[in-house]
């Protein structure tokens, strides 16, 4: 544009100054004449000398061609596998920014970091220049996500970055299994169950109660049997289950998602020591109190109670070196813990691995004869080793177990008896496995008693240790 400037009787001046304005400079900028449109709208330009304005002129600024994509409403509101709460909705501009209502582009969305499944009508026909998505969600880890919106020829643009949260459940995961006891007792371990997403992630947000039910073996669930997950995990803190004796599965279920069932697992009438409490070594003066679980309070004695007392709470308290059998009984049954009594705190004590006493019957059993020198170094012991059966004859195989720094010579007399000699010119200081025996199990009834008994037995230094070595002998008892 070019402004003339005239005096009141009609002479043109030539060199005066002129000042030029726009009445919205965000639509369009006026600089020396030249004019710039910025904005869709209209804005008014006009040219001042000294105090003499000139007439506005109007200038009208249209979209210029498409350009880009701009996203006018973000995404928020993602869970897995359910539509945004907020719906994302874009533009098609020009280089100015401004919406070109004229467009009908395709607008493509897709996932630009994150990663995952993008579900719903991820192509939406702009109109008026406007793209509105209805039906979009994700799939995939939690976490911080965006996403691209493509037009062919235009400038991709790009959310900004929203997190994706939990979705309802969809699955449940047994992370901690149950483990029986006695019937009507409290389960010895309870189940801890999860709750997950379809994409696998922790249902934070479940509100829903889990609950366990019995599928497998009888009885009913007692103790809180519907639990409220917290931070999508449901933490079961006293199940029992009634009826028989005999296997159980439980059930977990929850709404929305398909149940899941448990190992399974055995109820006994009653339980004293788990599996691997059964065979206990307690020094003199000590006490230890296996698990116990009964449905009623059992009765506590001790076979043997000069060696090993018990309370009303099954504690064992070793009195005198030996063995004692400590038993916890019901009407109609009973449970049971053998426990050793080695000759003094930290004497050499010739034992086995075995934590048990009981074996399946006709399986393949396998039991490491050990010497533990405990706090007492051994330069040399001989010893028996005798396995029979009660009714049957034994026909297992003791091997020797090589053993740095130790010599170990096996000798077999008998087809039940063993002869062991052990030593070392630096001492034994730590637990080592001198031979192993293997045998099938025989039927129930079928007792296997293995004895090992000290013969002789040296320190380092040569003085005699065979009234402090500790012989064992272990019942094993086929079932």
């Amino acid at each position: 544009m070019t402004a003339q400037v005239f005096t009141s009787d009609g002479r043109q001046l030539t060199n005066a100054a002129v000042t030029w304005a726009s009445t919205d400079a965000a639509i369009a900028r006026v600089q020396d004449g030249n004019i710039t449109a910025l904005k869709v709208g209209t804005a008014t330009i006009t040219a001042t000398a000294g105090s003499v304005a000139s007439s506005g002129l109007a200038v009208t600024v249209t979209p210029g061609a498409p350009a880009q994509v701009a996203v006018t409403i973000q995404p928020a509101g993602a869970a897995v596998a359910q539509t945004f709460a907020i719906q994302p909705v874009v533009e098609i501009q020009d280089g100015n920014g401004n919406l070109v209502p004229s467009s009908t582009l395709p607008i493509t969305v897709t996932l630009a970091s994150g990663g995952g499944v993008l579900s719903g009508t991820t192509t939406v026909t702009a109109a008026a220049g406007v793209a509105k998505y209805t039906d979009l969600s994700l799939s995939g880890a939690v976490g911080p996500r965006t996403l691209s919106f493509v037009a062919t020829g235009l400038s991709t643009g790009t959310s900004s970055s929203f997190v994706l949260a939990p979705g309802a459940p969809a699955q449940l995961l047994i992370t901690r299994q149950p483990v029986g006891g006695a019937v009507s007792a409290p389960l010895l371990t309870q189940p801890v169950v999860e709750l997950r997403d379809v994409a696998g992630n922790l249902a934070t947000t479940a509100s829903t109660p889990v609950t366990a039910s019995v599928t497998f073996g009888g009885g009913t669930v007692g103790g809180t049997s519907s639990v409220v997950p917290i931070s999508g995990v449901a933490r079961f803190t006293d199940l029992s289950i009634s009826g028989p004796v005999g296997d159980r599965e439980l059930t977990f279920s929850v709404a929305g998602a398909p149940a899941v069932t448990s190992t399974r697992f055995p109820l006994a009438l009653i339980v004293y020591g788990l599996t691997n409490q059964k065979i206990q070594i307690v020094d003199v003066g000590a006490s230890i109190t296996p698990v116990s679980s009964a449905g009623t309070p059992p009765t506590f004695v001790s076979r043997a109670g000069t060696l090993a007392s018990v309370d009303n709470a099954g504690k064992i308290t070793a009195r005198q070196d030996g063995e004692a059998w400590v038993v916890s009984s019901l009407p109609g049954g009973g449970d049971s813990v053998l426990t050793i009594i080695p000759r003094a705190a930290g004497v050499p004590l010739l034992r086995t691995n075995l934590t048990g006493y009981a074996v399946q019957r006709g399986s393949t059993v396998t039991v490491d004869l050990v010497l533990d020198p405990r706090s007492t170094p051994v330069g040399s012991v001989s010893l028996f080793v005798t396995a029979a059966y009660d009714t049957t004859e034994f026909a297992g195989v003791i091997a020797l177990v090589p053993s740095p720094g130790a010599n170990i010579s096996i000798n077999q007399p008998t087809t039940r008896v063993v002869r062991v000699s052990i030593a070392s010119a630096t001492g034994i200081t730590t637990p080592i496995t001198f031979a192993r025996l293997q045998f099938i199990a025989g039927a129930p009834g079928d007792v296997l008693t293995l004895n090992l008994t000290a013969i002789d037995a040296y320190a380092p230094d040569g003085s005699d240790l065979r009234s402090r070595m500790t012989s064992t002998y272990y019942p094993l008892v086929p079932r």
